[in-house]
């Protein structure tokens, strides 16, 4: 839970950096990235210092007298905990160099460095073979040291790559102002985002018990991986919709929104197929033995990554414009409604997948109400939006619903590791295939064609 809010936290900052960044490299004349990179570490140097002081009081006392552990694991619990806040400070700090990197698209240094973090996560766990010491101790320490290791390293790569990286003391009275009230209400909502996660994982705790929280935990893996396929391409395009923002250019600003949201959608699904129809084999080889819910748990939660997938490129306009107050009272709102009818649920005495309902239920009135939230921020075409998003997206996710049953049906579930990977590879390529035929204009099958044409005769 700790981890899983300091990512949220992290996440907010990150993106409102961003914002500030790209909308300043957006103007016509780049403004002063020096202003907007000192203003905003000096105010992640204080939510670190004020997040310090909260989990160490507040935190350190729910943790130790409100939650369920098994018994004679608290020493492992705190330890966990505070190297968890270690690496959450370094987090904080390392906000405003992201958001710079991001801003200036250097995507070769974000995948280069993810790689590395990758491997040395992947590092950790063969040192667990021979550790001698606590194993949960150790390897959360482990976990720590990457993430201080990665978080200088991004901060020295910005120093020694751009030139406009430099603090200044200046106070910036107003500007200052502006990004701490736009920053505390991206907060606002990441802590939204952390409160329906972790009160829903509170009621699972308190109704069903700590099995229940690992079959959640297991799913949210599952869930984190496939989200890594489309995450680098949302990344990519944030930039360019806050830049379209900056310059008042709502041709191309529409333009990206309908294009990303829906190529977002397409890419999850992809990956999401084979894993969702393939999930009791998939936890049958990864895990051996898991927790009977999982498999629900599983595949609601990836059905609600897809809903979000839509609504990603929708959000980060919004943030873009920099009105966010409205939007994230109404979108916390919501969210947080998971809590309470999540408990309603449980108290009548429904099973716990119940809960991952109810969140994709949610996600849906989100997803409409950021499209409402567009159209009287920027004017956007809903009908449009409706037109070249929903519609090609609901026609694609129906004939691989169809597929997928008559694959069931007609295959079956995988038996082996061998037919797991020659299924999965399958259902891509007709998972594609749907997309390409069902889902995408003649404009996009066109540009598709044409690139792949001119990568064959640049490599002849």
């Amino acid at each position: 839970g700790v981890v899983v809010l300091f990512t949220f936290i992290n996440q907010a900052m990150a993106t409102s950096t961003q914002r500030y960044f790209s909308y300043e490299l957006g103007k016509k004349e780049n403004g002063d990235i020096s202003k907007i990179y000192s203003i905003t570490l000096r105010i992640h140097i204080w939510i670190a210092v004020i997040i310090l002081c909260l989990a160490e009081t507040i935190g350190l006392w729910f943790i130790n007298y409100k939650m369920n552990f098994p018994l004679g694991s608290m020493k492992e619990v705190n330890w966990i905990y505070q190297f968890s806040i270690i690496a959450c400070l370094f987090q904080i700090i390392r906000a405003p160099y992201t958001g710079m990197v991001l801003s200036y698209e250097k995507m070769g240094f974000i995948a280069f460095s993810s790689i590395v973090e990758s491997i040395m996560k992947l590092v950790i766990v063969f040192m667990l073979i021979v550790c001698p010491f606590d194993k949960l101790i150790f390897y959360a320490f482990l976990t720590m040291t990457v993430t201080i290791g990665t978080s200088v390293w991004c901060m020295i790569y910005c120093h020694h790559k751009f030139e406009n990286v430099r603090y200044s003391t200046s106070s910036y009275g107003n500007e200052t102002k502006e990004i701490v009230q736009f920053s505390g209400w991206a907060t606002f909502g990441s802590i939204a985002n952390v409160g329906y996660n972790q009160g829903v994982n509170m009621v699972l705790n308190i109704v069903y018990g700590v099995v229940t929280n690992a079959a959640m935990a297991i799913a949210n893996q599952i869930n984190s991986a496939i989200l890594q396929f489309v995450g680098g391409f949302q990344q990519a395009l944030n930039p360019q919709l806050i830049m379209s923002e900056s310059g008042h250019d709502r041709e191309r600003q529409e333009t990206l929104i309908f294009q990303s949201s829906k190529l977002s959608f397409f890419i999850m699904l992809i990956f999401a197929t084979p894993v969702i129809i393939n999930m009791p084999k998939i936890l049958g080889l990864w895990l051996g033995k898991y927790p009977y819910e999982t498999i629900a748990f599983a595949q609601l939660i990836i059905i609600g990554a897809l809903i979000e997938c839509l609504s990603g490129p929708l959000w980060v306009t919004i943030f873009a414009t920099g009105k966010i107050r409205t939007y994230q009272i109404v979108i916390s709102s919501l969210l947080l409604l998971n809590v309470p009818v999540t408990y309603l649920f449980a108290k009548l005495g429904y099973e716990a997948y119940v809960a991952f309902i109810v969140r994709d239920v949610i996600f849906i009135f989100c997803l409409i109400s950021r499209i409402v939230f567009l159209k009287l921020l920027i004017n956007l075409n809903w009908i449009k939006f409706s037109k070249k998003v929903v519609c090609p997206a609901t026609m694609v996710l129906l004939c691989i619903v169809l597929f997928s049953w008559l694959w069931i049906n007609k295959i079956g579930y995988s038996s082996n590791f061998v037919s797991l990977l020659w299924q999965s590879g399958s259902i891509v390529l007709v998972c594609t295939a749907i997309i390409y035929f069902v889902g995408l204009s003649n404009a996009e099958k066109c540009y598709i064609r044409k690139a792949i044409l001119t990568k064959i005769k640049s490599n002849t």
